[in-house]
Formats: structure tokens, sequence, C-alpha cells
């Protein structure tokens, strides 16, 4: 035979042999408890169902429950609403064809419409309550809903015409007249409806039945001289197997299976083991899981299974001593999910779920149940032998090996009259020579010697003898191993020994002082060779040690936070030698630690590098990644990524999370070891499995404001329930806007990560955002308009990322009053104000002209009828002519304001017309080639016109909203209400406003001074003086300049306020008429930025009303300095 074959058949074998190892230990259950919110439905679960989106729904006693692995949202009944379930107590739950739920309750039918998020709640009977007390329900293939009633009997819903017919109303039998009570519905592999009644066992055949067939019903009932049919008629539930039997329960805790074949039932269904073993009493709740296990339970009966394959019945039941039991006994529904995890709800111990391919690992611990188990859980060492035998020590109750084909374990211990007996119990570390000899090392016991000859087995202890040089240093022994020439290395918590076995010699190496070259530190902890030849030793507190063994020369490597690339921590951990040679330490400060031999220097692994833990233990494996123990899990480190790539902690099966020290082995077989606090594990990382499978992704919620938004309220912005929603539209003043997602995955929820991101319609590879389950959650504030798709993607929960995850559309829209046309409205509307005003103000002038004339014309005639009494009264004439020069000096300033309010007018208008009249051409002309010309331009075309427009449209809405403001001013129509304001919020509010036009030309705002004056001025005229200095300031800064505002007391009673920048500033002629209306001066800004002047006007208007001055200060090419003073609140 070649050596190929032979090499193939060898493999062969050892994956056999390994493939039994594995097969050998039992996984571990764990049953995992659901904490339900404090608002949730009441814990009393009555039924449980997933639905196809991957919810989980909860029927209770107080309302209806939906779970997405991190929350819960409740459904009860309101009254006076029609919409809402039609009661609380619920206790059946199915699905139709369309995703609609239909719910059986204590008062009627209620059907959950998924899209609407709405409830339609159909009453069977208006005068027997008993009729409408739905105990249970079920669809068939023809969607008819099946409710069985607490004494209507069988009943049929057609929810296409709401026709509800019934059967089974009474009995046919004379001495069982009675309305009939249909306890359980369950639906065989055909679609026919098997029920539990309390009369017996009924099987409908429902296509018989829609066809109208008499013998769509079979009876089964108990008959007292046939051992092979049913126990007893009263039943409790029923079960139709994957198989195409039945399974029953009936109200005296018996269970009944019916071979559907062969017509016959068998009382006992299943094979009795074990102490806790017993005959039921109760059992009201039967499921059967994908694998074919068949799962009960019952008040008091805790959890049961039956294995279909050899019959075996097995009990979990409560157990406050063990971590992972169930928390009570009183089952009260089961149920499993597309998953396969096993939901298990109790009375009074709240909601478990029972994940049994969570469980990656073996796991071994000490059952109190039987005597053939581990003597403690406390592992602190392990073993695997040459004959595949697991020597497990525990911290207190000595040593156990355990044979994998036998599965049985055999305890060794102390026994205080028997010198063949362990020395001590409390076992720290085992070791197994190259002659197959045992070592055991204990903490405080000193060193055992195991040999095994004809099933017997020689014990030999080696304790510390007081002034005797050829004993052990100390009897607490820490490590242990052996170099190539067979001799054995100790490692105590009192110095290095080497034993040569033959001789029966030891040689002590210790600290001396008086030597630089010897051990750093007496207290070891781990020792190990390498291929050099050499020993490396861990101390607790000295660092690392390497000897070199020929001459016993020892170099120390210590902390020295001087140094850079030293030992981080002196207290060694753990310490392993890699197939390169390179020596790997684990520390208590939490590092690992590369050491490479010809380098003399560390590379440090830390938290960033994803290391949770102080490392008790390091095990390679065959695909460069070291598996780390500690006292947070178990991790896998990635030598190649440098970063841990991999977390197992309970969730995954671990009985623990805190793993001993240097407790860790790996064995012949492959396989790698890891005692804890609470048992051992044992595995192999070629077996690992991890779950492929992509949960389902959904948006659970949707807030604006972060303010939940319900379907059907006013301003909703989806058309159905959001978790089924393809698409939402929003209006961009919608400022800011949440959604909420969730992965489906109920293993280990809180593990699970999350991508998600937000892509403009046509944009590709955007970043995606990297989140957790504790923050699955993504805000927008303040999207421009425009067409977005939203993604997010999740890995399940052993960490492998889906490839297809959830995405919605999401549609910004225009509000009406940001479109172009309405903006052309608004400057046409701000334009007829302006013109009326000044019509009407031209009006009032012209009409206060007349009045004088008037007044004028009347008192000259009085005086020519008074000439001759004047000129014989020269006082009083004297008088009169001073009278009529003062009526004059009105009249001539009334006609001097008048004159110069027309000029000033007319230079207005200019200025004003002169600035509009570019927007209003740019805009003429892209109209122009809309109307004209629309037909032969391009889409991008079209575009790119309309968004000139916008951009026009917005400048001349800036130029007259500051004309409107200004006018408003002049008419004295703005209120004037002062008030104390902290100069702080106001100017905060203003850069908040202005800090993305800042940001578009990298212009830096600072905020500097006294900023926590109280002002005593009114709140929008400051607003308006703040926006107009810094957005001008911004406008003449270049890009990449810097705004300052800032203040200071100016006065006793003011404050100064200033805005200064580093722009392009003022000539000396344009300083002294800045704040002046009756010239021209405006400056375009660095980006060609126009503007009318009409902002400092209303600057200087608004600060003098205050009572407060404004100046400028500004050099040309430098910058200028806006200043003004205001009024502060007296205190």
């Amino acid at each position: 035979m070649s050596l190929k074959y032979i090499r193939i058949i060898l493999l062969l074998i050892s994956c056999f042999s390994i493939y039994n190892t594995l097969l050998a230990q039992e996984k571990l259950l764990r049953f995992a408890q659901v904490y339900m919110e404090q608002k949730a439905a009441n814990s009393n679960i009555l039924c449980i169902f997933q639905d196809s989106k991957g919810f989980m729904w909860f029927g209770t006693t107080d309302g209806l429950s939906k779970y997405d692995g991190y929350k819960f949202t409740i459904y009860k009944h309101i009254a006076n609403d029609s919409t809402s379930i039609i009661n609380n107590q619920i206790h059946a739950i199915a699905e139709d064809s369309q995703g609609d739920l239909w719910i059986g309750t204590k008062s009627g039918l209620s059907k959950y419409r998924y899209a609407e998020e709405k409830f339609t709640n159909i009453i069977l009977d208006s005068q027997n309550q008993n009729i409408n007390r739905i105990q249970t329900l079920a669809i068939d293939n023809y969607g008819f809903i099946w409710l069985g009633t607490d004494g209507g009997g069988l009943m049929r819903f057609n929810p296409i015409d709401n026709k509800l017919s019934s059967f089974l109303y009474k009995l046919n039998d004379p001495r069982e007249n009675a309305q009939l009570k249909i306890r359980k519905i369950s639906v065989d592999k055909l679609g026919n409806l098997w029920l539990a009644t309390g009369y017996g066992l009924f099987h409908l055949d429902v296509k018989k039945q829609n066809q109208g067939t008499n013998a769509a019903f079979t009876h089964y009932v108990h008959n007292p001289s046939n051992n092979n049919s049913l126990i007893s008629n009263d039943l409790v539930s029923v079960l139709a197997d994957q198989a195409g039997d039945i399974w029953v329960s009936t109200s005296n805790g018996e269970l009944n299976k019916l071979i559907f074949s062969e017509k016959k039932f068998l009382r006992q269904p299943y094979q009795v083991e074990g102490k806790n073993s017993q005959l039921f009493t109760n059992i009201t709740s039967l499921c059967q899981s994908k694998d074919g296990i068949i799962w009960f339970g019952g008040y008091g009966e805790g959890l049961n299974s039956i294995s279909l394959t050899n019959g075996k019945l097995k009990r979990y039941l409560a157990n406050k001593n063990e971590l992972f039991s169930i928390s009570s006994n009183d089952i009260t529904a089961i149920y499993e999910d597309n998953a396969g995890i096993l939901w298990i709800a109790t009375s009074g111990g709240g909601l478990h779920k029972l994940d049994r391919k969570a469980s990656k690992f073996e796991v071994y611990i000490r059952d109190e149940g039987t005597s053939n188990t581990l003597s403690q859980n406390n592992v602190k060492a392990v073993w695997e032998d040459k004959q595949g035998n697991i020597w497990i020590g525990t911290a207190n109750n000595g040593l156990n090996r355990y044979n994998p084909t036998t599965k049985q374990y055999t305890l060794f211990e102390n026994e205080p009259n028997n010198p063949n007996s362990l020395s001590d119990n409390k076992i720290n570390v085992l070791y197994e020579d190259t002659f197959g000899t045992l070592w055991v090392g204990t903490n405080g016991g000193g060193l055992n010697r195991l040999t095994f000859q004809d099933n017997q087995v020689k014990i030999v202890r080696y304790r510390y003898q007081e002034g005797s040089t050829n004993c052990i240093p100390n009897d607490v022994i820490t490590d242990l191993t052996s170099d190539a020439d067979g001799n054995l290395w100790i490692a105590t918590a009192d110095g290095l020994a080497k034993f040569k076995q033959r001789e029966n010699i030891f040689t002590i190496y210790k600290r001396d002082i008086k030597f630089p070259n010897t051990l750093s530190s007496n207290s070891l902890r781990c020792i190990r060779f390498a291929s050099t030849g050499d020993l490396w030793i861990g101390t607790d507190g000295g660092g690392l040690n390497q000897m070199k063994v020929q001459n016993a020369f020892f170099e120390e490597f210590r902390n020295n936070y001087l140094k850079q690339g030293s030992l981080p921590d002196d207290r060694i951990a753990s310490l392993y030698i890699d197939r390169f040679g390179k020596i790997w330490v684990g520390t208590f400060d939490g590092d690992l630690n590369l050491l490479e031999p010809s380098k003399k220097e560390f590379k440090n692994y830390a938290s960033q590098h994803g290391i949770q833990s102080i490392v008790h233990g390091i095990i390679e494996d065959e695909n460069n990644q070291f598996w780390l123990s500690g006292y947070n899990g178990l991790f896998i480190f990635d030598v190649i990524e440098q970063k841990v790539t991999r977390h197992y902690d309970i969730n995954d099966g671990l009985p623990s999370n805190e793993f001993n020290l240097g407790a860790y082995h790996k064995g012949r077989s492959g396989k790698f070891y890891f005692g804890s606090l609470n048992g051992m594990i044992a595995f192999h990382p070629n077996y690992l499995e991890e779950s492929k499978s992509a949960p389902p992704i959904v948006i659970t919620d949707f807030k604006i404001a972060n303010e939940s938004v319900k379907l059907g309220k006013e301003n909703s912005f989806f058309k159905k329930n959001i978790n089924i929603a393809d698409e939402i539209t929003l209006l961009d003043d919608n400022f800011s806007f949440s959604l909420e997602f969730a992965a489906l995955d109920y293993t280990a929820p809180q593990r699970i990560k999350y991508k998600y991101k937000l892509e403009a319609e046509g944009e590709e590879n955007s970043q995606w955002v990297l989140t957790d389950a504790s923050n699955r959650i993504a805000t927008y504030t303040n999207l421009p308009h425009g067409d977005y798709i939203f993604t997010v993607i999740a890995t399940n929960s052993d960490g492998v990322w889906s490839t297809k995850g959830k995405s919605i559309k999401i549609y910004v829209k225009l509000p009406f009053w940001k479109t172009w046309w309405a903006k052309i409205l608004l400057v046409l509307f701000i334009l007829t104000i302006v013109l009326v005003f000044y019509q009407y103000r031209i009006y009032t002038i012209k009409k206060d002209k007349q009045k004088l004339e008037q007044q004028v014309a009347e008192r000259t005639e009085k005086v020519s009828q008074q000439k001759a009494e004047i000129e014989s009264q020269k006082h009083l004439l004297e008088e009169q002519n001073h009278s009529l020069q003062q009526v004059n000096e009105k009249l001539r300033l009334s006609e001097q304001e008048l004159s110069e309010l027309n000029i000033t007018k007319n230079r207005f208008f200019s200025i004003l017309a002169h600035d509009l009249r570019a927007p209003i051409n740019s805009m003429k002309g892209f109209s122009n080639l809309l109307a004209n010309f629309a037909d032969q331009l391009s889409a991008e075309e079209i575009k790119s016109i309309a968004k000139n427009l916008d951009e026009t449209i917005i400048i001349s809405s800036r130029y007259l909203e500051n004309l409107l403001t200004w006018a408003r001013s002049q008419m004295n129509s703005i209120e004037f209400k002062p008030q104390p304001i902290l100069l702080k919020e106001a100017v905060y509010s203003t850069t908040e406003v202005l800090k993305n036009n800042a940001q578009s030309k990298k212009i830096t705002l600072e905020i500097e001074g006294d900023l926590e004056i109280k002002l005593f001025v009114d709140a929008n005229q400051l607003n308006v003086i703040l926006t107009n200095l810094v957005s001008n300031a911004i406008k003449f800064t270049y890009n990449g300049g810097k705004i300052i505002i800032g203040a200071s007391m100016h006065e006793q009673d003011m404050a100064e306020i200033y805005v200064g920048d580093t722009g392009t500033g003022m000539p000396k002629e344009v300083v002294e008429k800045i704040f002046r209306i009756d010239s021209k001066h405006t400056m375009k800004g660095t980006q060609g930025e126009t503007g009318t002047g009409l902002g400092l006007l209303l600057c200087r208007e608004f600060v003098e009303k205050n009572g407060g001055k404004i100046w400028v200060e500004s050099t040309e090419g430098v910058g200028s300095t806006f200043r003004f003073t205001l009024p502060i609140v007296h205190t």
C-alpha cells in the first residue's frame, strides 16, 4: 500500500476519533431569561407566535406584546376605540397568507391589520359570552379561520365574506348533551385539524368538510375494553407531529400518542430514567422542535423532552443552585421559532428562551443528581493523556479522570491515612511527561507522581523538607514542564527546581542578590521551554526571565517606564512560545505582549486591539490564531490582523465568563480545554460551528425631533406600518428625523453589530456608519431636498455580516414657501408693500402742506381785515407778524423736507433698482429660456437653470427682507419691547444660523470676551443687528479667514459688543458714509456677493433705538471691526 493511501486512512481515523470525542460530552443547555420591560404586558404569557417578518408575539392575560429582541411594543384594549384589540386576555395567535394576525381573546376575535397597525374586531355571539371566549384557533390551507371556543364548539370564519359557521356545538351523544369546549387545535402535515376537547379527540378532514361530506369528522374516545384506545376523554392539549402521529395530554397529566397509520394509542410513549423522572399530573403545553424532539410542560411539571429516536424522557426542572436552569416549573406555553430557539413561558418565572445551537462547546459540569459527575465546578487544571483520558483538577475537591469512551468519572483525592493517595485536594497544575507519568502540582501539598500499571495507580509524594537541599523548594506548585533529556522542571511559589527522575536529584534555583544573573523573583507563575533549549520563566512581580539552562545564566526583562518597548507589567499571568519561537506574555495589567528574543523589545496589544481581560491562558491553533482565556470569556486573537476577531461568552454556551489562571491545555486529539469557575469546556477549533444565517432586518420606529411618529396621525410621513413601509416622504423643514432598526436574531441580540448609510439618488460608495445593539438608531438633520435611500445591514449573533439588508426610500420635498414660484410671489408682495408705503408717505406730506397753506391763507385774510386795527395797535401787529413768520418758516421747512424726501426717495430707488436689476434680469433670462426653449433643453440643463433661478430668488429675497424691515421701522410699525437678554444666547443663536455660510468659505467663527453680560434690549432687534454684522463679515472675509465676536463693559451702564473680521476692509471715504442712506456705498463681497447697504442702516437705527451707539474701525486690506454699545440690566 502506498504512503499516500496510508496517510488518507490515518486522516480518516483521526477525523473519526475527533468526531467521537466531540459527541462524548453533551452540550450545556442554557435557559436564558427574557426580561420584559416594566411597561410591557403582564408576564403571565398564555401563547407565543412568530410572524413571517420575524417578530415574536406574546399573548398574555393583560394584552398583546410584540418583541424585536430589544424592546416590547404593547397592544391593549382602549375603551371607545374600535380599532384597538377587543380584549386584553389573549389565548391564541395565527397569521394568514396576507401577513395579518388573527388573535383569539376572552371576548371574541381580533384581526391585526399589519399595514394599518389597527385591529378589526369580530364578536361571535352577542348573547352568549362563552362562545366569544376563544381558547384556540388555526388557519387551514384554504384561508378559513377555525375557532375553538369555551362552550360554543368549533366555529369557522370566512375572512372574505365575514361569514361564521358553527360545528360540534352539541354532541349527538345523549349521555353528553352539553356544549362542547375546544381546548386546543393542531394542524397536521396534510392540513387537517385535530381537536382536543373535554369529550375526546376529534379529527376534521378539512377538504371533505369544504366539499360538504358528512364523514368529515372522526371521533376518538376512551374504550375501557381496548388498551389501544385513548386513555381518557378529558383532553387538555394536542400536537400533530412531523411524522403524522398525534400526541395528546389529559387532565390527569397522562400523555398518549396516536400512531395514525395503525389507529392505535400508546399509553406511555416514553422511557422513564433518572431519579427526577415521575408520572405527570398536569400537561398543558405540547411542541415539537425541528429536530423531531417532543417538548411538553405544565403547572408544576417543568420542561420535558422526548427523543423520537430512542423514546427517552428528559426533565429540566427549576434549580436555584444551577445558573442556567429554568426559573419556574409552571409552564404556560412552549414555542419554537424559525431559528430553532425554544421559547418557554412560565407562571411567576417570566419568559425564557433555549437556543440549543448557541452552545458551541462540550461542557463538563457537576450534576448534583448523579454520583458519576465532576467533583467540583471550579476547575484549576486539565490534561488529556496518551490514552485519551481527560484529567480535571479542581480548586478544593481533588482530581477527576474522565473516560470519554465509558463516560465514567474516577475521583482521586487525599485520604489522611492512605499514603497512596493525593497529598492535597487543591490542584494547581497537571503535566504528563514523555514516560507517561502524570504529575500533579498542588496548592500547598507539594508534588504528586501518578504511574499506571495493570489498572492500578501508584502515587508518590514529593514535599518540601526544611533543611534539605534534595527536595522541592516549596509546596505550592504553580507550573510543570520537562526538557529534552526528560528532566522535570518545577515552578513554585519560592523558586525553581529541576528534577532528574532517574537519579532522584533536585537542583534548586533561587534569587541571590549577591549575583546579578539569578532569578529576578522566587515567586513563579509559569515556565516554558523554547526550541533553542532556553527556559522562559514568568514571575509574580519580577517580570520575565530567560534561563540559559547549560550555565544557569538568567536574563531578566522588567518594566521600565523610561524605556520604550519594555514589559508593561512585572506580574506575569500567562506565557506561550509560538511555532516561530516568539514569546507571548500575558500580564496582569490586561495586556498581551510579544517579544522577539533577538530584538529584546516588547510589542503591546491592549484594549484597542480587542483585549478586554487579563490573559489567563494562550493556545495557538493551525490558522495563526490565539485562543485567549480570561475573566471576560474566550477570545480569538488573529496574529496577522493583530486584533481580536471573535469573543465568546455565556451566550455561546460557556458555563462561565471567568476562566481560571493557568487552566488551559491543548490535547493530543487537537481539542482545546479551558477550566472556569463553573466547569470546564472542550472543543476542537476546526469544528466550531458558526451560524451563517442572515436575520431579517426591520425598521422598528420613525421619529421626528425624537418623537415617534405613528401611522394615521396628522402629518404622517408613511402610508403603512413602518415595519413594512417602502418609503417615507418629508418636507425639508423636518430638520431632524431618526430611524430605529433591529435584526431579528434572538440568539444574542445584544452582540449584533450594525452598519447603515444614507445615499442620495445616483450616489455611490457612501461611507457606512458602524454601530452596535445599544445604539440602533440613525439620525439626520437638515437634509436638502432630494431622493435618498437608507440602507442598514447587520451581523447575526455570531458576528457574520449579512449581504442583504433593509432599504427604505426617503423623499425630502420642498415646502410650498420654498418653491421658486412662492419666492417670486413674495418678491412681488414685498415690492407692492414698499411702493404703497412710499405713496402713502408722499400723500401724507402733501396733505400736511395743503393744511399749512390753508392756515396761511386764513391768517393772511384775517390780517388784511384787521389792517386798520393793526396799524393802530402796533404792538399787536408785531406779534401777528412774528406768528406769521413762524408759520412761513414751518411751511418752508415742510417744503424742504418734502424736497429732501423726494431726493432721498429717488436716490434710494436708484440704489434699489440698480441692485435688484441684475437678479431680476437674471430671473427674466432664465424664465425666458424655460418658456421658449424648454422642449429643447435636457433634464440636466433644466435642473441647472432651476438651481440658478433658485439662487437668484434667494438673493432678491434677502434684499427685500432687509428693505421691508427698514420700511417698517420708518413707519414705526415695529413694536419695541426691551427685556433682559443674556448676550451669550443671542450670539450663539446667530452663529448657529450662519455657521453653514461660514463653513462654505472655511471661515472660523471665534467668540471671546465676557458673553455672560445681561442686556436690556429688544430681542428681535438685537438678532437683526448681530445677523447683519456677522453676515457682512462673512461676505467680506476671504476663504480661510477669521471672524471674532466679543464683548466687554464699556461704561457703567453700557456694554460694548464688537464683530471683527480679517476681510477686505474699507477706505476712509466709505467708512465716513457707511451709515448714511443718502449716498451709495455698497461693495461686492470676496466671492462677488452683493447688497443694498440697508442692513447697516437697520443696525444703526436699532442700536440707537435701544439707547446705544454704533461705529466702525477699518483698514483697507486688513479688515473691519464694527462696535456698538447697548444698555445692561441693572443688578
